[in-house]
Parts: structure tokens; C-alpha cells; sequence
């Protein structure tokens, strides 16, 4: 190591330089390197023996910034934060912990961030059943039985699965690639382990028309929209009317 350099060791318990995968050893340095930062004064020194150990080194230039990103990692929502919590649930993944040493190029090493990894204590995941409403442009409608299958693209890539029953599916097909809509009804939300609610299923009892000015919003979905209406809209309108 460089008399002007500072050196990092990242070192995982349960694994090994024999028994880790390529693959996976490449995935934890490249999260090293982004929690690290200074891509041009950050290098790889090397991999030892016994517990896997990844170690870099700092030009000495950059240890200030360095440093910067790594007390930001105890500032949640910061970049550095997200960077250690996605290494957290890497180490979880491979039911391991982990470890941040710094070393200057005379002195010796100190630990400066632990990762609890499988150590973790996980949120449990629940479910709530109750009355909501989901929001977007309606791109798909369809189904042969009475329970009818529809969809909303919801902005941003986002796409929105839904049921209703046939009477309501009538009053929502003019709608079709048209407006946005607001549809209400009973739903259940489930929160993962990583805090984050999602619609698991939502059967829709109602619905209303948004604004005009919300069009322009609605015409880009469109664009972004890809075509899921399977036949002849007119036909599957008819079948809808005679089967009810």
C-alpha cells in the first residue's frame, strides 16, 4: 500500500475467496465501490484469505470525501444510506455479516461500520383489508366469466391489476385508453419487509371521472402504454351486454 493512500477492508464472515462465486464476490465489490464513491481515486488492492475480504485503496487526496460518504451512511435517505442498506440485504441474502475497516498507511485498523446483514431484525409482514381507490388510465378490460379482469397503467412504468363485476366493467369501456380515472372499492395492502406497501388484490365497486387538465398526464401514459386489448372492442362491448 502506498505511503499516501488510505487502505478499506470489506470483510464477510461466511464466505471465502474458495468458497465465494465470482459472480457474487463482483457483486459485493461494486456495492463497495459505490459506497466508497471517487471512482478515479479508488482502487482495488486486492482479496485475502479466511473470511472473504475485499480490500481498497484511497489516494489519499480523496480520504476527505471518502469519509464524508461513510458518516453519511447514518443519515436515512441519503445516498450513502440506501447504498449500505441494499449491502445489508446482500449480506441477509447469503445469511452473513459484515464489516468496514479503515487503515491508514501507518497505523493500524478500526473498525468504522458494521453491517448486521442476517442480523437484522425484520419488520413483520402484514396485510390490511379495507376501502381505497387506485388511479390511472385504463388500458386492459376483458374476462368470460363474471368476474371481469381489468388494468390501469398508473404512471412511471407502474400497472395496477384489478376485478370488477360486468355491470361496472360496461360503464368503464368508454373509457378505455381515454381518461383517467379514480376507481373506489375494497382492496388488501400487504407491507413487505422493507416497509413498503403494495395492492395485492382490489376489487373495484365505483369509479369518477378526473379532470380535464389531468389529460395531458393521461395522454403520456397513453404513450408510454402498450396495446393489451385482445379482439374487436365493439364484439367484446356486445359479449359483455349479452352475458350479464
Amino acid at each position: 500500500m502506498s505511503e499516501n493512500s488510505i487502505e478499506y477492508i470489506f470483510r464477510i464472515d461466511v464466505l471465502t475467496p474458495e468458497t465465494a462465486p465470482m459472480q457474487k464476490t463482483a457483486e459485493y465489490l461494486l456495492q463497495l465501490a459505490k459506497l466508497l464513491g471517487e471512482t478515479e481515486h479508488v482502487h482495488l488492492e486486492g482479496i485475502s484469505e479466511g473470511s472473504l475480504k475485499l480490500h481498497a485503496q484511497v489516494d489519499y487526496v480523496a480520504e476527505p470525501r471518502v469519509g464524508e460518504r461513510l458518516v453519511a451512511v447514518g443519515e436515512k435517505g441519503s445516498h450513502s444510506f440506501e447504498i449500505f442498506e441494499a449491502m445489508n440485504r446482500m449480506l441477509a441474502r447469503d445469511n452473513a455479516v459484515g464489516e468496514l475497516y479503515r487503515r491508514p498507511a501507518r497505523g493500524t485498523e478500526a473498525k468504522i461500520l458494521h453491517f448486521q446483514g442476517r442480523e437484522k431484525p425484520k419488520p413483520r409482514e402484514f396485510k390490511l383489508k379495507q376501502q381505497g381507490s387506485i388511479e390511472g388510465v385504463l388500458v386492459r378490460l376483458g374476462g368470460k366469466d363474471t368476474s371481469i379482469h381489468a388494468e390501469l397503467n398508473t404512471g412511471e412504468g407502474g400497472y395496477q391489476k384489478c376485478t370488477m363485476d360486468r355491470a361496472l366493467a360496461i360503464e368503464l369501456a368508454p373509457h378505455l385508453f381515454r381518461t383517467p380515472l379514480r376507481l373506489q372499492g375494497n382492496g388488501t395492502w400487504r407491507r413487505d419487509e422493507d416497509g413498503k406497501w403494495q395492492i395485492e388484490d382490489f376489487k373495484a365497486q365505483s369509479f369518477e371521472v378526473l379532470r380535464d387538465e389531468d389529460l395531458p398526464t393521461a395522454l403520456q401514459l397513453l404513450r408510454e402504454a402498450p396495446l393489451m386489448w385482445d379482439g374487436d372492442m365493439a364484439q367484446a362491448l356486445r359479449q359483455l351486454r349479452e352475458d350479464d
